[in-house]
């Protein structure tokens, strides 16, 4: 009771914060970003805008769809930054996202992007979407405890990763698989709606993975992080540090185009999204592997407080640039 007393003032004050946030930015505002109560994601880029282009800054009006959103009368864009699990976790407002988009259907508002959209980066709707436009991505099928270790393993291959289909980051279940004993001692009770991801070895010759992350918005891209571990399930708290392996990433941040962008884009598109993060992996014969595709990437996570990730700062910038371009183009 008390927790959710806590919950309830702290959603409270964060409305009455944008609400006041909104009146006084509401004289020139022109796009509307509605996000999620308990997310504030991507707050580190708006402050960005905020100090480098405060003119653009203010025609901006934020809001979380069920709680509080700002007059859509002088919206010249709608930008949806919701969780990909949006209808499952907060019904009600996915509801009303939805209206907001037929709204802006309705009158000519363009939309980024529109929430039905959001259920593709599901694992298991994306991989299918994914591999059928012609792009490789893991496969991935929906599992339950009925289902047997031969039949997953006709689905996926020898070996696989079970995980939830909506969930993400280091904290979310996840058991490698090559036998049956692993698949045994699966826990179905932590996972609402259980995936097997085909596992593919991406490892490299000096014993490390290498997992990218590619950051898209419309047509515009670049690559915004490179996490290299000894372990498979590749997470910035076990990432290997040194200045050889910063020097190995800079590289491919600093390319003038990711050579898998025209795939990037095709699988973007087949997702129906505008803004999305892809990770994957390069496999032995130098081809693409996605494992995932996020519909809100967060471009400057918690971890870059972390002063060693300085080096990370001028691929943050140039990718918010290009949102902010994106941005005032749709208007």
């Amino acid at each position: 009771m008390l927790g959710s007393l806590r919950k309830y003032k702290s959603q409270v004050s964060q409305t009455v914060r944008d609400f006041c946030h909104n009146i006084f930015h509401s004289k020139d505002a022109s796009i509307i970003v509605l996000r999620d109560i308990n997310y504030q994601g991507n707050n580190h880029f708006f402050r960005w805008i905020k100090k480098e282009y405060p003119n653009h800054y203010r025609k901006i009006k934020f809001g979380c769809p069920g709680y509080y959103q700002p007059s859509f009368s002088d919206c010249k864009l709608l930008v949806q930054l919701l969780p990909d699990d949006y209808h499952l976790t907060h019904p009600r407002c996915y509801a009303k996202a939805a209206k907001n988009d037929e709204f802006c259907n309705r009158h000519g508002i363009p939309i980024t992007t529109p929430v039905v959209n959001l259920k593709s980066t599901g694992k298991c709707e994306s991989s299918h979407l994914v591999n059928k436009a012609g792009v490789h991505m893991a496969r991935i099928v929906r599992v339950t405890r009925d289902l047997a270790f031969d039949q997953v393993v006709d689905l996926v291959g020898n070996k696989f990763i079970i995980r939830d289909n909506f969930e993400h980051g280091q904290d979310s279940y996840h058991l490698l698989v090559s036998d049956i004993s692993h698949y045994s001692s699966i826990d179905w009770n932590s996972l609402s709606d259980a995936i097997a991801i085909e596992f593919i070895d991406v490892k490299n010759e000096d014993g490390l993975y290498r997992k990218y992350r590619y950051l898209m918005i419309g047509d515009y891209g670049s690559t915004r992080s490179v996490m290299i571990s000894k372990k498979w399930f590749t997470h910035e708290s076990v990432i290997e540090r040194s200045n050889k392996l910063i020097e190995e990433e800079l590289k491919v941040l600093n390319l003038r185009e990711n050579p898998f962008h025209l795939q990037f884009n095709k699988a973007r598109k087949a997702l129906g999204l505008e803004y999305v993060g892809f990770d994957y992996g390069i496999d032995g014969n130098g081809e693409l592997v996605i494992w995932e595709a996020n519909a809100i990437p967060c471009v400057w996570p918690s971890f870059n407080v972390d002063s060693y990730f300085n080096y990370q700062l001028p691929a943050i910038y140039r990718f918010y640039e290009m949102m902010l371009k994106f941005y005032l183009e749709k208007t």
